[in-house]
């Protein structure tokens, strides 16, 4: 598959991304190698289809990891049925029996950590870095949905996340906890001059720039930037890019890893699985997600809360679970101690807080059962005060006579 393939192209170009169609097509390009036949004559000669997948399922078994196996087997499941041709299931049911691919398949070594271990890690970074993973972490974002936050998605600490970034395709509502947003108002300080940085140190970025319309000259010890022959400031050019972390995924991951070396052991030991192509840090990125909704399910947060919050929901829960994002908050806010990295409070473990709560219950309880009291005390004091005056008329004669008086004037009067 040297020159693009038709038949290939054809069959990616509805799909997603562009970085999911480099992935089906290197993944198309791999089966293609194996069987040693072009893409564009496969479906005109006369080949035994099932055979080519029975084989070729035997020879990802040993280097591809149990869920990359499933994705590939897919992919060429789809793009055979795009083709017209059709394998019995039977023959993909006995291909996942053979390849160990039924129930669970997670072979991956992973670790999550706990605050502590999270604050050992972002200790090492620049303001940049703990931003970017103080967010994600407390967030539960994805990193891609970190990554495609705009200014204009987060306002304090409530987060939108737009449907087009989301990976299921929907919008939602996440939060982010005050020493994550403290962090964020610094990048954002720095953020102007770290663009500057990249465009002055990377003839890669002043590339892309190129391709984007931009020229740049240099001149007084640095590079100028120039559009249509007209110089704009740094600070312009930055206003043009509206992602609050204006990088790439592997830009990510690189900064992540960075901090798991600088870190040390245990930090960035690795998986060393031999079906994984490339080992994983046990600690790796996406154990950031993981980490929050650890720390978030230790608490008595309500769990469909948090699965919202996550985007976790699935089927009916999507289409009838709606709650406002008030809701949401409330219940996060009322939680999200346990996801603090630096500050004290991530001394205080998160399963004292029911506890807290309890007791605001029982001083409220007591507090309405003494209301209660006082209210029987007056009405028995008025008794009291009732019961004395009458005893005070019985025993004056003269108070008797004076109120038999009044008594006889009134019904004279009525009559």
């Amino acid at each position: 598959m040297e020159k693009e393939s038709k038949i290939v192209e054809d069959f990616v170009k509805w799909i997603g991304s562009e970085k999911t169609q480099r992935s089906y097509k290197s993944l198309l390009k791999r089966y293609f190698d194996f069987l040693g036949v072009e893409p564009d004559t496969y479906f005109k000669s006369k080949r035994d289809y099932e055979d080519d997948v029975r084989k070729f399922s035997v020879f990802i078994r040993d280097v591809y990891a149990p869920g990359t196996q499933k994705a590939i087997l897919n992919i060429i499941k789809n793009f055979l049925a795009d083709n017209d041709v059709s394998i019995k299931p039977r023959v993909w049911k006995q291909i996942k029996l053979n390849n160990h691919l039924e129930g669970d398949t997670e072979i991956i070594d992973e670790k999550i950590p706990d605050n502590s271990e999270l604050k050992q890690i972002l200790q090492h970074g620049t303001i940049k870095d703990r931003a970017l993973f103080l967010v994600n972490a407390t967030s539960g974002e994805r990193i891609n949905e970190t990554l495609s936050l705009t200014i204009n998605d987060i306002e304090d600490r409530h987060i939108i996340i737009q449907a087009k970034s989301a990976k299921k395709r929907y919008k939602r509502h996440t939060f982010i906890t005050i020493e994550a947003r403290e962090a964020l108002d610094e990048w954002l300080k720095v953020r102007t001059k770290y663009i500057k940085e990249k465009i002055q140190k990377s003839a890669y970025v002043r590339r892309q720039l190129r391709q984007q319309g931009y020229t740049w000259k240099y001149f007084d010890k640095e590079y100028h930037l120039f559009k249509d022959e007209k110089e704009i400031s740094f600070e312009e050019y930055a206003n043009t890019d509206p992602r609050i972390f204006p990088f790439n995924y592997s830009t990510a991951v690189r900064m992540w890893n960075r901090l798991l070396e600088s870190s040390g052991q245990p930090f960035n030991e690795k998986d060393d699985n031999p079906q994984l192509i490339y080992p994983h840090y046990k600690y790796h990125i996406h154990t950031l997600r993981k980490f929050a909704k650890t720390q978030m399910m230790s608490t008595q947060i309500n769990k469909n809360h948090l699965d919202t919050i996550f985007g976790h929901k699935k089927g009916m829960d999507t289409k009838y679970g709606k709650f406002r994002s008030e809701q949401l908050q409330k219940s996060y806010e009322e939680y999200c101690d346990c996801l603090s990295v630096f500050s004290d409070m991530s001394l205080m473990d998160s399963k004292y807080k029911p506890k807290f709560k309890e007791h605001e219950r029982q001083i409220t309880t007591f507090n309405e059962q003494l209301k209660e009291k006082d209210k029987e005390i007056q009405e028995l004091r008025e008794r009291i005060q009732t019961k004395n005056i009458a005893q005070e008329i019985i025993s004056n004669p003269a108070l008797r006579s004076e109120l038999a008086k009044l008594i006889k004037e009134e019904i004279d009067k009525k009559d």
